[in-house]
């Protein structure tokens, strides 16, 4: 049964998993039929110094993430 399932998984995802392979992300296999994909470029994002991550500051919307929370380092 377990081979069936590995079969199964690697059939499942194999489109998936090429395309993001193709394109640099990370692909992580928590569990049999479930993945976990992951662009590096995560990596280049801080939480945002001027509204502390939040998006708004007392003037509204932070100016400096466009609301976002995040920004390039």
């Amino acid at each position: 049964m377990a081979g069936l399932l590995e079969v199964l998984d690697a059939w499942a995802f194999a489109e998936l998993d090429a395309r993001a392979r193709e394109r640099g992300w990370q692909v992580r296999r928590p569990a049999p039929l479930m993945r976990v994909y992951r662009a590096p470029e995560f990596d280049t994002y801080v939480r945002c110094a001027a509204c502390e991550g939040e998006g708004v500051t007392r003037r509204g919307l932070c100016r400096a993430c466009l609301g976002l929370g995040r920004v390039r380092r």
